[in-house]
């Protein structure tokens, strides 16, 4: 494994069969989420776990995801060779 901060590349596999993956930060799809930030929820983590441990299981997924929605990220495509 080897990396710059825009270039990267890892080497794995037999010696027959080796695999080599670039990656460059070039690759990645730009959609306008690069200054997003994740959402802040740890304060939710314990009362979203005892509703878990307790079978409410749709409860415990509403208040984790209370006040944010999905987003679409950034993605980016290794090359491999």
């Amino acid at each position: 494994m080897t990396g710059n901060g825009e270039y990267g590349a890892i080497l794995y596999g037999a010696p027959t069969l080796e695999k080599i993956v670039v990656i460059y930060d070039r690759f990645v799809m730009l959609n306008g989420t690069r200054d997003k930030l994740p959402p802040v929820i740890a304060d939710r983590l314990e009362s979203v776990r005892d509703k878990a441990l307790a079978g409410d299981y749709s409860g415990a997924q509403t208040s984790f995801a209370s006040g944010w929605s999905l987003r679409w990220t950034q993605t980016y495509h290794p090359a491999t060779n």
